[in-house]
């Protein structure tokens, strides 16, 4: 009856040690905080001024190339970064953040 009881004791304090455990382990993940972010439409399309050349057969000038606007309109997304810290869990693996950013074309 007496090697019962202890067993049962030693279970018991056994168990609630390993819960104790978990709940510290829980408690020290950081919580991430909603990110602050801009969206701007940008038009950095620029000018390719032509250049000329003589022609070989008439001698007048010609233009060879250029004389276009190369246009290049994007999207930039700023985000302003949180504080965080990467860090490893209880099984060694790595944890970081990222951000996930997802569009749909026009089509």
């Amino acid at each position: 009856m007496k090697k019962i009881f202890v067993s049962i004791a030693i279970l018991a304090l056994l168990s609630t040690v390993v819960i104790v455990g978990q709940e510290a382990t829980a408690q020290s993940i950081p919580k991430p905080a909603v990110p602050q972010f801009t969206v701007e439409y940008v038009d950095n399309s620029y000018y390719i001024e032509p250049t000329y050349g003589i022609d070989e057969y008439s001698g007048e000038t010609v233009k060879t190339g250029g004389g276009y606007t190369y246009e290049n309109k994007s999207i930039e997304l700023k985000i302003t970064n949180q504080p965080f810290t990467a860090y490893n869990d209880n099984d060694g693996h790595r944890i970081n953040m990222y951000y996930q950013i997802q569009y749909k074309g026009h089509f």
